[in-house]
């Protein structure tokens, strides 16, 4: 059964070149969380005024680890301030829209990027009010405050987990395929979706959706595998390893993720755009198995259980075509050298 097919883009006038106006002050949810925080970073490093507004939850990165990763955005600010670079962080739920109103005029919010909301595919299978309440009601407040304060640019966080599962790793995923989620998570992701196609029709608003395929390196999520696999590892504990190991993943370097949503942030697309991630190959289980041993120089210790309900095990292969396109982005990194990255910053945090 078909969910969800394809978007059809809401239009507004194109603007010619890019708008330096977008960035002068941005809103970033989730900020403190994995992939927030080194969106962050980086617009911190670019000299960029950038206000957090997160919950500081625990539901996959714990909330002590989330203030350590705020010591780190505080850092980087003092860092760079010399050119510029100012951070503001609001403790906030999305679902509050009077709060977002609030945050947004106080800070002069100018362009926004949404990668909070609930993320954890597995744990959304016996929670899944919470997804639904967080992911498309709290999506919709947020795009709905924004959109009345006057701001008109937001990038979107959407997922893999959207497509669901396929019947054959090797089938081509675009922006067009079909939405066939297999657990809420992804139901509510498809939602979230959807609320940004009306709210940018509702006020008119430059929108763009990245889809974010699998990701990893420092500061990871640690329920992901490769965070589990170098960590695990390294202190000799054991691996589950789900099925034969034979699942496979997109993985893509948090650096590659993060540029795609910077250049999707200062390249607006007049009206709404979706654009996936990708690269060139997707890897199975047991290769990051593998890849994980060789940069530890160990073995793991493997713990044969069976695959939770819930989880995508075929999963066909993105094309990232539309954004090399458009947007000129191709990732940069390869697994390989990803893993070691990922290992050699865990190696320096131990110390």
């Amino acid at each position: 059964m078909v969910f969800v097919s394809s978007l059809n883009s809401c239009t507004t006038k194109r603007p010619d070149v890019y708008t330096e106006e977008y960035c002068k002050s941005v809103l970033v949810t989730g900020g403190v969380g994995f992939v927030g925080s080194h969106v962050v970073e980086t617009l911190l490093k670019e000299g960029r005024k950038v206000v957090v507004y997160d919950i500081f939850n625990s539901e996959t990165t714990n909330s002590a680890e989330k203030s350590e990763n705020a010591t780190t955005l505080h850092d980087t600010a003092k860092e760079f301030a010399d050119i510029g670079a100012d951070l503001s962080i609001v403790h906030g739920d999305i679902r509050d829209q009077d709060k977002i109103i609030k945050t947004i005029k106080d800070h002069g919010i100018t362009g926004a990027i949404h990668v909070g909301g609930m993320v954890d595919d597995r744990r959304s299978v016996t929670h899944p009010s919470e997804y639904i309440d967080v992911n498309i009601r709290g999506t919709a407040m947020l795009l709905d405050a924004l959109g009345k304060c006057g701001v008109k640019m937001v990038v979107q966080a959407s997922t893999r987990s959207v497509y669901g599962q396929r019947s054959d790793n090797k089938m081509k995923l675009d922006e067009t395929s079909d939405r066939r989620p297999i657990n809420p998570y992804g139901a509510s992701k498809v939602g979230a979706d959807a609320m940004a196609h009306c709210y940018c029709h509702l006020h008119k608003m430059n929108v763009s959706l990245v889809r974010i395929f699998a990701t990893y390196g420092p500061r990871g999520r640690p329920d992901m595998i490769p965070r589990i696999l170098i960590e695990n590892i390294v202190n000799d504990k054991p691996i589950k390893k789900f099925g034969k190991g034979d699942a496979t993943r997109t993985w893509i370097y948090i650096s590659d993720i993060v540029s795609a949503f910077l250049s999707a942030l200062k390249n607006p697309q007049g009206g709404y755009a979706e654009f996936n991630t990708g690269a060139p190959n997707s890897t199975t289980l047991n290769d990051m198995i593998k890849y994980a041993e060789e940069v530890t120089g160990k073995k793991a210790i493997i713990d044969h259980v069976d695959v939770p309900p819930g989880d995508a095990h075929t999963v066909g292969h993105p094309s990232y075509g539309r954004i090399k396109e458009v947007l000129g982005w191709v990732p940069e990194v390869d697994v390989k050298e990803g893993m070691r990255l990922t290992y050699e910053d865990y190696m320096r945090r131990s110390r």
